[in-house]
């Protein structure tokens, strides 16, 4: 079970070079049963429908492992470090990290996505994307 010091790991990689290029968070959720899934799901559910309204919100995707109905994860996108920095500092202060922590066997996995290529740009340069 995920201990609730913890938290603050959760939004240690919400970071970018450029403070205004879009910031893509990827965060593992492992509940300890399915019923501690199903409660996790409704809290994120409930999370995903808030962050609509929040400032430099893009999306808020949660999603469940295919044959693992414990495992879920959210994919967010915020329009700036500063903006990802915003939503990390709400949840940690309105106690939606410390309802979670309790449903989970192990800390949150949070990491920030860095875009590499993209199909467009591998045809782009002449080249066929791997």
């Amino acid at each position: 079970m995920a201990k609730p010091n913890q938290a603050c790991h959760l939004w240690g990689h919400v970071t970018s070079p450029q403070p205004t290029s879009a910031v893509r968070l990827l965060t593992r959720f492992r509940a300890v049963d399915e019923d501690a899934a199903r409660q996790t799901t409704e809290l994120l559910r409930g999370t995903a429908a808030a962050v609509a309204s929040e400032h430099g919100h893009l999306t808020y995707d949660v999603s469940a492992v295919e044959g693992d109905p414990t495992t879920l994860y959210v994919l967010e996108t915020w329009a700036s470090a500063v903006d990802a920095r915003r939503h990390a500092d709400l949840v940690l202060d309105n106690g939606a990290v410390d309802r979670v922590l309790p449903l989970l066997r192990e800390r949150l996995d949070t990491v920030t996505l860095v875009p590499i290529a993209s199909h467009a740009a591998g045809h782009d340069q002449g080249g066929e994307a791997a």
